[in-house]
């Protein structure tokens, strides 16, 4: 019984932490366009993020911004299709 709850507790403690890691703009998964500039030097247009997203059918996620509140971080996938791009 105590390895059970000690698995399910580690679990919940993974989820919490992936759930962290999207809010605080540091996953694998998705990325703000700062954090694209930032790592890239150039400029990126939330417009053409927008376009591809919609044709994916792919929404962004809101993630908290220390200058905006929140922001829009966009998947992977959208940031391959606008710019050619890899988050990772």
């Amino acid at each position: 019984k105590k390895t059970a709850t000690a698995m399910a507790t580690a679990s919940q403690a993974v989820k919490r932490v992936n759930k962290l890691e999207v809010q605080l703009d540091q996953s694998k998964q998705y990325a703000t366009i700062k954090k694209m500039q930032i790592k890239t030097g150039k400029t990126y247009k939330w417009q053409l993020l927008k376009k591809a997203g919609t044709e994916l059918g792919i929404k962004p996620k809101k993630v908290p911004d220390i200058n905006y509140d929140k922001v829009n971080a966009y998947h992977k996938t959208v940031w391959m299709k606008a710019y050619n791009l890899k988050i990772d």
